[in-house]
């Protein structure tokens, strides 16, 4: 694989742009808990949600905010540190 090349460093630039624009709630602070399909997220939560135990409005659960947003953030340091110069 060549971690060097263009098309490696590319995608994970889009996808941090995606969380800093779309994922992340600077009025509130943590990640929203999820989006709509154009990437808006749910100030209030639809009735016909299909995963009504993960709401935005309690962002912090026991494995997401400890878990899987650090876990996500150390990753990607790492990979990011592990690349060539």
């Amino acid at each position: 694989m060549d971690w060097g090349g263009e098309k490696y460093r590319e995608p994970p630039k889009l996808i941090w742009s995606f969380i800093d624009i779309r994922v992340i709630d600077y009025e509130r602070g943590e990640w929203f808990t999820k989006l709509n399909r154009l990437g808006e997220s749910y100030r209030v939560d639809p009735p016909d949600d299909p995963s009504p135990y993960y709401r935005n409005d309690r962002k912090a659960y026991l494995w997401k905010r400890p878990h899987h947003n650090g876990r996500m953030c150390l990753e990607t340091i790492a990979r990011i540190d592990a690349l060539p110069a």
